[in-house]
Formats: structure tokens, sequence, C-alpha cells
């Protein structure tokens, strides 16, 4: 029966719609993309070869290396501090009973599924710096400002980092509780019966047991990070980038030069540049999963 079923036409045609799927989703565009970026081209009236001149103009832009800078702060803070709240929230949502549990997780999941153009208006408004909640409420309590944390080059980068920290905190939470429920309670019974104080059974037992769910949350944060763009592209004022260069990333750098400046040739170089970094992620996280597996 399975032999008639493999030997089908219909698995044949499948086969092949998948096959050309892919090739059309993913290595045609990929193809194209490193064969443009050998081009001078605005896709208009420009379009020749230049060999590797896009790759050295990447090399030497000044812009390229803020860009690249601000995305590996953006990947280091929403992985060390962002996790780190995580999981400091989600252990004590754990143990906070299973009605609470669902409501905090619940408040806490919100950001998540609301739209990010929304929260990132919303962060926009609070970080105003004269009618921004956040900025009065700094000046009436501690007498500090009226700060413009997204007009200060200082403060521009932080500030979105901070709301996206806000923003990811619920799913980072669901994946880590869950990863809390699928210990067995006995190993928690054990501990209570030897006197285990609670810093220790979350260091000694509860951390090593959800690492898979760190290692997932790492990559996905990882990519997430990389290819950050619509918050930036909200909240830099007053235009993309700004101030003073300090809010560009990877994504937003390569959308401005390709759709702003008509510099497609040099965009997609870049393009082509965070596929690299997204590739090694990914290969980073499948030895990371697989040695996971080593261990067990």
């Amino acid at each position: 029966m399975l032999k008639k079923i493999f030997n089908s036409k219909y698995v044949i045609i499948v086969s092949t719609l998948i096959i050309v799927y892919f090739g059309i989703v993913a290595v045609y565009p990929l193809i194209f993309n490193i064969v443009t970026s050998f081009k001078k081209t605005n896709f208009l009236t420009e379009d020749k070869f230049v060999g590797l001149y896009n790759y050295k103009t990447m090399i030497n832009d000044d812009v390229f290396w803020i860009a690249l800078r601000n995305n590996f702060i953006y990947l280091a803070s929403i992985i060390i501090v962002g996790l780190f709240l995580s999981l400091i929230i989600a252990n004590l949502i754990y143990y906070s009973g299973e009605r609470l549990r669902k409501f905090f997780t619940a408040i806490y999941f919100l950001p998540v599924v609301t739209s990010l153009i929304a929260v990132s208006m919303v962060w926009t408004m609070i970080y105003l710096p004269n009618i921004g909640i956040l900025s009065s409420l700094l000046y009436k309590w501690f007498n500090i400002g009226p700060l413009t944390f997204l007009s200060d080059p200082k403060l521009s980068l932080g500030s979105i980092i901070l709301m996206d920290i806000w923003r990811t905190l619920g799913f980072n939470i669901v994946i880590i509780v869950a990863g809390i429920n699928e210990i067995p309670s006995t190993i928690f019974d054990a501990a209570e019966i030897d006197g285990v104080n609670p810093i220790s059974r979350f260091f000694k037992i509860i951390l090593p047991l959800i690492r898979p769910q760190i290692v997932f949350l790492i990559a996905i944060r990882s990519i997430t990070s990389t290819l950050v763009f619509e918050q930036i592209y909200m909240m830099s004022t007053p235009v993309l980038g700004a101030p003073s260069n300090s809010t560009w990333t990877l994504v937003s750098y390569m959308f401005n030069v390709s759709f702003k400046d008509f510099r497609f040739g040099y965009g997609t170089t870049i393009a082509f540049f965070v596929t690299i970094i997204l590739l090694g992620m990914v290969i980073g996280q499948l030895k990371a999963f697989q040695l996971k597996y080593e261990d067990k």
C-alpha cells in the first residue's frame, strides 16, 4: 500500500511544487541578491557591473560600521538584560499560584500580540520631552530633565532597546514558564525536603533544566535583533538613523541606501552581509541543540 502511495503521480506533483516554491521564494532571491551586489544599479537608468566595488564601499563606510555596532549593542542588551528580567519574572510568576500565574502571563503577553507599529507610537509619546509621561515623572520625582530620549544621541538607541525589552518580555516569560512546568514535581519535592533555599533551587535546579528554552530564546532574539527595523523606523527622529547616526541598524541602513538613495547594488551587498550573519546564527543554534542532545 505504501509503495503504491509513494509511486503515485500525486507525490511526484506535490514534490515538484514544493521544489519550485522553494526555488522561487528562497533560491532565486538569494542568487538575484548576490548578482545585484556586484552591480551599480537603480533598476531604472543605471545598471552596470562593478565587481567588488560595493564590498569595498561597505568596508570603508563609517555609517555601516556604526550600524553594525548598534546591532551588536541591541543584540547584547536584548539577550542579557531581556532574558535576565524574563527569568526572574517567570520564576516569580511560577510560584504565584495557578490562577495568578495565568493572569500575569496574559498581562505580560499582551504587548507581544499588539502591533509593533502601535507599540512604537505609544512609546514615542511616552518619551516626549515635555508632555511624555516618563520625562514628566523623572522631572517630578527626581528633578531630572526634561530629557529628550529620542533626540539625544546618547539616549536614543537605549530608549528604543528599552521599549523592545519590555515588548518581548511576555514571549520570553511564556516559554520559560512552560519550561519550568516540564520539570517533574518530584525534583522540587526532593529539594524542599533537603532544605534547598529558593535561590539555590533556581540556579542549581531550574536554570540547568530549562537550558533548551534558554537556547531557543537566545537564537530567536539574536535573529530578531539582527533584523530589527520597524521600531527603528518609527522611533528615529526626525529622520531614519537620527540623531547623529545613533540609531542606524544594518536593516534600516540597507533600507535607506536602497529605497531612498536608490543604490540597490550597495543595498543588496549589505543584505548579503546580513544573510551571512543570520546563517552563522542558525548554524550556532543547531550546534547548541546538538550539544544538548549529546549531553543527554
